[in-house]
């Protein structure tokens, strides 16, 4: 199935979420995933606030790139008008955020709200076809031809 999808998309650039879009696509052709007993997963912790919260917005900003990729699974997420509503959610996401998780996940929220802004309000050009992994030849000419495409980078 995985060959089947294509493996990863060639042009995400950037930090993050090339894992999630191709997980969406296993998921729409029938994939299902699960909770396994005794699995962990390992973060690698960053060394200041300032890298963390980088990673946080660069993360978002991809998120904006899935939803637009796949607008059948997150509608309403690819317009300003989801940023207009997230944005009017903010004062009562604030008020409970003692019982959410707190500052930090509240500072967490604003960070991805600003980055999600910063992706879909701006005049919006649309996404080029994918450029799968798992088509060689196409995903090496993106890479190796075009000075703006992602860089090939250890997964």
């Amino acid at each position: 199935m995985l060959e089947r999808a294509g493996g990863f998309d060639a042009t995400f650039s950037g930090y993050g979420r090339e894992d999630h879009e191709l997980s969406v696509r296993l998921w729409k052709m029938g994939a299902r995933f699960g909770h396994e007993e005794g699995m962990e997963a390992h973060y690698r912790l960053e060394p200041n606030q300032w890298t963390f919260t980088r990673k946080i917005y660069l993360s978002a900003i991809a998120d904006t790139r899935v939803w637009k990729r796949h607008p059948d699974v997150f509608p309403g997420r690819q317009s300003r008008g989801y940023v207009v509503r997230e944005a009017l959610a903010l004062p009562a996401n604030a008020l409970r955020s003692p019982h959410t998780g707190g500052p930090r996940r509240l500072a967490r929220t604003v960070v991805s709200l600003l980055a999600h802004a910063c992706s879909l309000l701006p005049a919006q050009r649309p996404l080029g076809s994918p450029i799968l992994l798992g088509d060689t030849v196409g995903a090496l000419e993106v890479i190796g031809t075009d000075r703006t495409a992602p860089r090939s980078s250890a997964r």
